[in-house]
């Protein structure tokens, strides 16, 4: 074995092990959630998908019928992928939408009919499917066969395709995501956004090495995109699933008392609601007590649900007015009671910002810079550095007016 192969060897090893490691976690705790069956699931598929790389370098000598059963199984369990982990996506997200059935038969449409097509390809004798590939003719090959294996080699190229879709619906779904934990979190900063982009950016990579290689190399300028490329951007991959599925547990950030809208698209947000203009103003007074004389909104993990209960309402009704009477998400209404006390805190005190953003109820420097600035438009430094020169530039006539020492 060459130190090349030695390296992408060791690489797929680790990608196995850490896959079988996350799976058999998950499977254990199967009965505390549908998600972590559909986690081990997704792990198992990916230790799959890396089996046909580890059989070629352990069993050189494995006879073709075999080998093209293990590569059939890596080559199904590649387009299980993307479709198990984006449902595995939508299980943990904040979005209370349940997945459906035609969702499901959507996402894995592709996925049983390419393990169809390999399950037909174990019926076709190992030196034919190799003739087939190759272009050359195959003796006792049928058109069936000849068809089989072209869509096979067609589904190869167009499994890259096919992740570029799923890419799109991750960022998609993330942003779609942000907006409804601003409907219901007062801390909605989004650090899903973080990982899912990272896990995106990761795959768009991958896919833009193996078209670029697949261009290049048939311009006949060699293969610029090596085995070990590949192996470190699958590792790299699963790992990221691996530390971020296990650190959020599933359902963490649901809000279940908050119904699902069930009217049509096109019908008004609230067109169902019973909530009429005197409750909606008493519901207003209510949530500026809260704020004014409570302090509610210092609390870090204040949610749309907890505000409610607070005052004695529900979530729908506290969201509606927010939207409706008050012209406001609950997300802004929250920050900008938090903004009004930290610009008093800022010119009162000698507080660091920090400091400040915790008290005031924030949960980072960042997110209470840019919560700062939006509602002032300008940073939180730059307010407490305008509000000094302010003060010194009224303490100056005055010091020119006080009498000289004798």
């Amino acid at each position: 074995m060459s130190p090349d192969d030695a390296a992408v060897f060791g690489v797929r090893l680790a990608i196995i092990t850490v896959g079988f490691v996350a799976g058999a976690v998950y499977l254990l705790q199967r009965q505390l959630s549908p998600v972590y069956g559909l986690s081990s699931f997704m792990f198992l598929a990916f230790v799959a998908s890396q089996l046909v790389y580890v059989a070629e370098t352990l069993w050189p000598s494995l006879p073709p019928g075999w080998h093209h059963a293990v590569h059939m199984v890596s080559y199904v369990a590649a387009f299980l992928l993307l479709p198990t982990f984006f449902i595995h996506l939508k299980l943990l997200s904040r979005v209370p939408e349940p997945i459906t059935r035609q969702e499901l038969a959507i996402h894995l449409a592709l996925p049983l009919t390419v393990c169809v097509l390999a399950l037909v390809t174990l019926f076709i004798p190992s030196d034919s499917i190799l003739a087939l590939k190759t272009g050359q003719p195959a003796p006792g090959a049928t058109p069936w066969m000849d068809l089989t294996v072209r869509i096979l080699l067609l589904l190869e190229f167009g499994g890259y395709a096919f992740v570029l879709v799923y890419i799109w619906l991750l960022f998609r779904w993330q942003r779609r995501n942000c907006a409804h934990m601003r409907e219901v979190f007062a801390n909605g900063n989004c650090y899903e956004t973080i990982w899912t982009l990272s896990l995106a950016a990761v795959m768009a990579f991958y896919v833009g090495q193996v078209l670029a290689s697949y261009f290049i190399r048939d311009a006949g300028l060699g293969h610029p995109v090596g085995p070990i490329q590949h192996s470190i951007i699958a590792l790299l991959f699963i790992l990221l699933v691996a530390i971020r599925g296990l650190q959020q547990a599933p359902g963490l950030y649901r809000a279940p008392d908050i119904a699902v809208p069930t009217e049509p698209q096109d019908a008004p947000k609230y067109s169902k609601s019973a909530l009429a203009g005197d409750h909606a103003a008493r519901i207003a007074r209510k949530l500026t007590t809260a704020m004014a004389d409570d302090l509610l909104y210092r609390d870090a993990n204040l949610s749309l649900t907890k505000l409610a209960q607070h005052i004695g309402s529900s979530p729908n009704y506290v969201s509606q007015t927010l939207n409706e009477h008050l012209d406001k998400s609950f997300f802004d209404f929250v920050n900008q009671w938090r903004i009004k006390e930290a610009e008093q805190l800022l010119v009162g005190g000698e507080d660091t910002i920090l400091a400040i953003a915790y008290e005031v109820g924030f949960n980072s420097r960042s997110a209470f810079y840019t919560a700062f600035k939006k509602h002032t438009g300008r940073t939180p430094t730059q307010h407490r550095s305008n509000h000094r020169q302010l003060q010194g530039a009224r303490a100056a006539p005055n010091k020119e007016r006080l009498p000289a020492r004798p």
